[in-house]
């Protein structure tokens, strides 16, 4: 079973609630004898001093040290391959793990069966490392993904899938994207023969949507919410689009002149690109709060400060203060992690909280055991009610006892606002009806982004 790092030990925990079978979770070799790879370290270190100092007349101290190394490597290597044996009926690794050479050795001598990939959209790309090592394993009697969200940008997300589940299926790349998706100079902009696919995929796909599954689920509210930007960051907003526009215009141009094989390995094609991202970015770091751009490592973001008070920052204080005086507890997502610090901040000086230790935070630099200590916290402490997580947390994370989630800024497609609005929408939820908050600054780039997660969202209509 592979699944995000942050993952597996909720999955121990699910296989032993769930079933009488036995689980163990694989890490790679240099983790699991860490500590015996420091004596190992530790007398390779005093091997060398002797040899220096003379391999003649520490001849015995040398051996010695030898056999011991010798020893502790036959007890590091037996130690792990221990993890992998007949006592186990299942084993639970994350996706990096599978970069380890000696994890991937002993699982093809094993010859497993049966791969379950949870949130197999993490493979969309076949050309990234985890997606390649996978397809090491692609020859298993058995393969199946599970992922509420297949498609998240693009169909060519499909192709990625598949490419490890069943890969005669699409056997090649370019035919997948000239059949399937519409170009316009290079960049997919669009899906067709949609019926066609749908019709090669459905035999190997089986699904429950929400609808089929509502009855069992809390009725899901999504509200937006809307605040103002300031006129002077009005101004600036058209001026990051407008440079936005020019430096697509100069890609076009670059894409009448060159192949798309070509493009993508034109520097400055790339440089134009970073351009555009940069700039979007800057624009939806303008939408939520100019600290982000301040505190951005970009020196040309400092170049879009306006010095104006975010409204968004204020939206947010009020409708948390509503909410926690109401006795209920609040999830806030957001991208950036800086957030994170800003609201921490903000809810203090307003006096929401006290201190920080009544606010809970995940985001991606946390590790399994502490997501869930801090998880657990926020479940049941009566003096937490707010936790403010980034989109490391859009999968695995049951807050069942949280009846409203807001999104100080917009997921950057359909799917992983599926995702988001998943974290309350839960079957053993305690509430009959869960809220979801969404902050949207008028004439800003979440204006745009509530355009790309519609089109976003038609793909995976049209087509599952």
């Amino acid at each position: 079973i592979v699944v995000k790092a942050t993952l597996k030990s909720q999955w121990l925990s699910e296989v032993s609630k769930f079933t009488d079978y036995n689980a163990s979770i694989i890490d790679t070799y240099k983790s699991v004898t860490s500590s015996i790879q420091s004596k190992i370290k530790s007398r390779e270190k005093k091997m060398k001093s002797l040899i220096k100092d003379s391999a003649v007349e520490n001849k015995d101290k040398i051996a010695k040290l030898d056999n011991e190394i010798n020893e502790l490597k036959k007890d590091a290597s037996n130690g792990f391959v221990k993890l992998f044996n007949n006592d186990y009926d299942l084993l639970i690794l994350n996706f990096e793990t599978l970069d380890d050479p000696v994890v991937k050795d002993i699982l093809k001598k094993q010859k497993i069966d049966f791969w379950f990939i949870d949130e197999i959209d993490n493979i969309k790309d076949p050309d990234t490392k985890r997606s390649k090592n996978l397809a090491e394993f692609n020859n298993a009697k058995f393969k199946f993904g599970a992922t509420a969200t297949p498609i998240r940008k693009n169909p060519v997300d499909l192709y990625g899938v598949f490419h490890f589940l069943k890969p005669d299926l699409f056997p090649n790349r370019n035919a997948f994207e000239l059949r399937y998706t519409k170009k316009y100079f290079g960049r997919i902009v669009g899906s067709q023969n949609e019926d066609e696919l749908s019709n090669i995929i459905t035999p190997f796909i089986f699904s429950r949507t929400f609808e089929e599954i509502s009855d069992q689920l809390p009725q899901q509210v999504v509200i937006q919410k809307y605040c103002e930007l300031s006129p002077a960051q009005l101004r600036m907003h058209k001026k990051l689009m407008t440079e936005v526009q020019l430096f697509k215009e100069e890609q076009e141009t670059m894409a009448q002149r060159f192949t798309q094989s070509q493009l993508r390995n034109n520097a400055e094609y790339e440089r134009l690109n970073g351009n555009i991202v940069a700039r979007q970015t800057f624009a939806q770091m303008l939408a939520d709060s100019e600290d982000l751009l301040k505190a951005s490592e970009s020196s040309l973001s400092k170049q879009y400060l306006t010095g104006t008070k975010s409204s968004k920052v204020e939206l947010c204080i009020e409708l948390v203060k509503s909410i926690i005086d109401s006795g209920e507890k609040v999830c806030i997502f957001s991208r950036y992690i800086a957030i994170q610090d800003i609201l921490e901040k903000a809810f203090i000086d307003a006096g929401i909280v006290k201190n920080k230790q009544s606010i809970a935070r995940i985001d991606g630099s946390v590790d399994s055991e502490t997501r869930q200590e801090k998880l657990n916290f926020y479940n049941t402490s009566s003096e937490c009610n707010i936790l403010l997580v980034s989109d490391a947390a859009e999968s695995g994370v049951n807050l069942k006892s949280t009846k409203y989630l807001i999104e100080f800024d917009l997921a950057d497609s359909a799917a992983k606002q599926t995702q988001r609005h998943g974290r309350i929408t839960r079957a053993d939820s305690i509430h009959r009806t869960v809220v979801v908050y969404q902050l949207i600054a008028k004439e800003s780039f979440d204006e745009i982004a509530m355009m790309i997660i519609e089109k976003k969202a038609k793909y995976a209509e049209d087509i599952l």
